[in-house]
């Protein structure tokens, strides 16, 4: 996967974020310096990407780093895919925060090497009402279909689709990020992005659009995939405050 650096700031909301846990089993068969880059000749198959219509599953062995300064302080962002599950571990100079995200469940488990049984627990029961995150509606429009047979070399563009996030007063850092990922389908450097405007901006409401786009494979079993996002200060989203296009991921469809 691509590793990306974006120089962001940080939440005015109570902040929390750590290293990497160092108790889990499955650090030591990270591949810690694994690169794919969007070039069809060199993608390796354990790194693919399983496309559903209802989610992305990410495989055992999926891994992608995202490191991002936020307000001076050091977050690192991890995609780690398993089996039947893949997690999200946000970290900082405080520990870990590990979203879990079963694909047999809607329910997000959490895990932490700093915050207390009781907090943790709380916090994971609470989590959609922490960081409230909505759909408003799909723009429509019947040019832009999601459809993995757009010709080879150009974008297939999806909906837009309004969504608004509203973390309350519990809400950190870590918890916004990790939240974004696990409800909001948009993780690592979009997340940060959209909390960096958030925190910059002083915005109790964030609003965003979300766009999912495709792209042809050569091999008719694949197709690529990116997440658009667009962030903005008021819910008519008319005053943009910054925008950002995912890294392309290739996916099997099994046609």
């Amino acid at each position: 996967m691509t590793k990306t650096k974006l120089l962001v700031c940080t939440l005015a909301l109570t902040l929390s974020t750590t290293p990497i846990l160092a108790n889990v089993s499955y650090a030591s068969t990270i591949p810690q310096e694994k690169v794919s880059t969007f070039d069809e000749s060199t993608i390796e198959e354990e790194l693919l990407v399983e496309f559903s219509e209802d989610k992305i599953v990410y495989p055992a062995g999926y891994y992608e780093k995202v490191e991002e300064e936020i307000d001076g302080e050091l977050y690192i962002i991890e995609t780690i895919g398993y089996k039947d599950h893949y997690l999200l571990n946000v970290t900082n100079n405080e520990g870990t925060m590990s979203f879990i995200n079963n694909y047999n469940s809607d329910k997000v488990e959490l895990e932490s090497d700093f915050l207390p049984e009781d907090e943790l627990q709380e916090i994971e029961n609470e989590l959609e009402s922490i960081v409230e995150i909505t759909d408003v509606e799909a723009v429509e429009d019947e040019d832009m279909m999601i459809t993995p047979f757009a010709q080879t070399g150009s974008w297939r563009l999806g909906n837009w689709v309004n969504k608004q996030v509203t973390p309350n007063g519990k809400a950190t850092t870590q918890i916004i990020i990790g939240a974004l990922g696990s409800l909001g389908g948009v993780k690592g450097a979009m997340a940060a992005a959209i909390v960096n405007i958030f925190i910059q901006y002083n915005l109790k409401t964030g609003y965003f659009k979300k766009r999912f786009d495709t792209r042809k494979d050569t091999n008719a079993n694949y197709i690529w995939y990116r997440t658009s996002v667009k962030t903005y200060s008021d819910k008519a989203r008319t005053k943009l405050l910054g925008s950002h296009v995912g890294t392309p991921t290739r996916h099997f469809i099994g046609i």
